[in-house]
């Protein structure tokens, strides 16, 4: 089963706001759940990783028309 990770960025974020006040322990908490709420984004936006397919070929394709790899 996958987290809900839409669900928990909301209560955390739910959290963040409560926590608005200038004490010390306010402070110390919104900082861990922004910590959290960074952590949470980062996996959202995460993408697979892509497959690089070599064409063997391109390379001697781009040094007949003189555009080797020094001179991109």
């Amino acid at each position: 089963m996958k987290s809900d990770l839409f669900a928990a960025r909301q209560h955390l974020e739910k959290a963040f706001d409560c926590l608005s006040g200038d004490d010390e322990l306010g402070r110390r908490a919104r900082e861990a759940l922004g910590i959290i709420l960074d952590a949470i984004a980062v996996v959202e936006h995460r993408r697979p990783t892509a497959e690089i397919i070599a064409f063997p070929q391109a390379a001697s394709v781009l040094a007949t028309r003189g555009l080797g790899s020094s001179e991109r």
